[in-house]
C-alpha cells in the first residue's frame, strides 16, 4: 500500500495572496490549469504580472519542483492542500489530519511569512502520522520558524544547508535532520534542439548587501563588462527572477550561465545577525558593504557558521546542458570545479583562463556532458524523494 501523505504548501506569502486564494481560489486554479499563461500570452511582462497574481512563487522553480516530485512518487498517495485558502485548509485538517501517515510542510509554508502556517499549529499537534518539514530561506525569521517546529513537535527537518551548517542551526531541536539540497527536475529542465543564440545568459534578483557579501552581483557585473572577446550576445542584465517556463527557455538558448553559492557566510542559530544587518541598511540607505562589515559582522560576539549552499539554480542549467561559470565554492560537496563547472576565483584573477576554457568548444562540452550524466543519475528530485521516503519508512 502507498503511504497516505498530506502535503501542505502555499502559493504565495502576502496578505493579498491569502485574500485571493481564500475568496478566488477556484477561479485562480482554473486559470493556472489552463494554457493561458504559457501559450495564450507571449509578452514576458504580462506573463510575469499574471503569475504574480495567480502563482507568486512560480519564479521560485524549486517550490513546484519539490511538490511535483512528491506528488509523482510511486510510494506516496499524496493529497496536496494550499494553506493560503485558510478557511478551507483549516476545515479540511480538522476533519482528516488523523487519516494520514505522513504530513509534509513545504518550503513555501515556512519561508517568507511564518504567519501563514502558525494558525494551523494546534491542529497539526493532533496528527497521528509523522511530520516532515522543509524550511525556506534558512537565514531569515529563524527564531519564529524554530519555535513553530518545536511547538508542533516536528519529527523530521529537511534542510538545504550543508550538513555542518544545519546541525549547528537546529542543534536545540529534537527533530531528526535530513540532508535535502535542491535537485534537478529533469521533466522541466531538458536540452533543446534549438541553436544556443547566447554565449552567456542569466536572469535573477540582485542580492541585497544585508547578506554580508556581493559576490554574485560582482560576478555578473564582471562577466558583463570584461568579456569583449565573446562573439555572440550576452544576456545577463535582468535583475529579476523569471517564471519557470521563461527561465527554461532562457537557459536553453544559452551556451553558458553564471552563478555563485546561495545564502550567507554569517549564519547564526536565530538569524540575529541578518536581522541586525537589515535594520542597519534600512536606517542607513547609503551604507556600502564595507560599512556593514565593520558595524555588524566583523565585531560580533554572536556565534555563526557559513550557510553558503548549493541552490536549485545550480541544477537547472545542468538539465538544459548549459555550461556553468561559477564562483569558487563547495556547493554541498555535489559539484566539482573543472569537472562539472568552470570555476572563477573570487578575486577574478583567472578570468582569462575561464574565458579560454569556455571558448574551447570540445572542453566546454565535456564539462556539460559530465555534469549532465552525474546529476541526472544521482541528484534529481525523484532521487531526493526516494531517499527521504526510505529514511522515514525504511522502504
Amino acid at each position: 500500500m502507498k503511504i497516505r501523505t498530506l502535503l501542505l504548501y502555499s502559493s504565495g506569502g502576502t496578505s493579498r495572496d491569502i485574500f485571493l486564494q481564500t475568496y478566488l481560489g477556484p477561479l485562480l486554479k482554473k486559470i493556472q490549469g489552463s494554457k493561458l499563461l504559457t501559450n495564450g500570452i507571449k509578452n514576458e511582462q504580462y506573463q510575469r504580472l499574471l503569475y504574480s497574481l495567480i502563482s507568486p512563487y512560480e519564479a521560485l522553480s524549486y517550490i513546484n519542483d519539490w511538490k511535483e516530485a512528491f506528488e509523482n512518487s510511486d510510494e506516496l498517495d499524496v493529497t496536496s492542500l494550499n494553506v493560503l485558502n485558510q478557511r478551507h485548509a483549516h476545515s479540511y485538517l480538522q476533519k482528516h489530519i488523523k487519516e494520514f501517515d505522513l504530513i509534509i510542510l513545504m518550503h513555501s509554508v515556512l519561508g517568507d511569512n511564518v504567519e501563514i502556517i502558525i494558525p494551523f499549529e494546534q491542529v497539526l499537534k493532533e496528527r497521528t502520522g509523522k511530520l516532515l518539514s522543509f524550511v525556506g530561506n534558512e537565514y531569515d525569521l529563524m527564531l519564529k520558524k524554530k519555535a513553530f517546529l518545536q511547538n508542533v513537535d516536528a519529527d523530521y527537518i529537511a534542510s538545504q544547508l550543508p550538513h555542518e551548517a544545519h546541525t549547528f542551526v537546529y542543534k536545540e531541536l529534537s527533530a531528526q535532520l535530513i540532508d535535502a539540497p535542491h535537485a534537478l527536475n529533469e521533466n522541466i529542465y531538458r536540452p533543446s534542439k534549438s541553436n544556443k543564440v547566447y554565449d552567456i545568459a542569466f536572469s535573477g534578483a540582485k542580492y541585497g548587501i544585508f547578506i554580508g557579501d556581493q559576490e554574485r552581483n560582482n560576478l555578473i557585473k564582471t562577466m558583463t563588462n570584461s568579456t569583449p572577446q565573446l562573439k555572440n550576445k550576452i544576456n545577463i542584465g535582468r535583475n529579476k527572477n523569471l517564471p519557470r517556463n521563461l527561465w527554461v527557455e532562457l537557459l536553453q538558448s544559452a551556451k553558458a550561465t553564471v552563478g555563485a553559492e546561495a545564502g550567507t557566510y554569517y549564519l547564526d542559530r536565530n538569524g540575529s545577525l541578518l536581522e541586525q544587518s537589515k535594520e542597519y541598511v534600512q536606517q542607513n540607505p547609503d551604507a556600502n558593504l564595507d560599512d556593514l562589515l565593520e558595524k555588524i559582522f566583523d565585531n560580533t560576539s554572536i556565534e555563526y557558521v557559513s550557510g553558503k549552499a548549493i541552490s536549485s539554480r545550480h541544477f537547472e542549467p545542468v538539465g538544459t546542458k548549459t555550461c556553468q561559470i561559477l564562483l569558487e565554492g563547495n556547493f554541498n560537496g555535489i559539484l566539482k570545479e573543472g569537472e562539472h563547472y568552470i570555476s572563477v576565483k573570487k578575486n577574478f584573477s583567472n578570468l582569462k583562463d575561464v574565458i579560454d576554457v569556455y571558448s574551447d568548444h570540445d572542453l566546454r562540452n565535456q564539462i556539460v556532458e559530465r555534469a549532465y550524466a552525474y546529476i541526472s543519475e544521482n541528484h534529481t528530485y525523484k532521487n531526493r524523494v526516494e531517499t527521504i521516503t526510505n529514511k522515514l519508512f525504511n522502504i
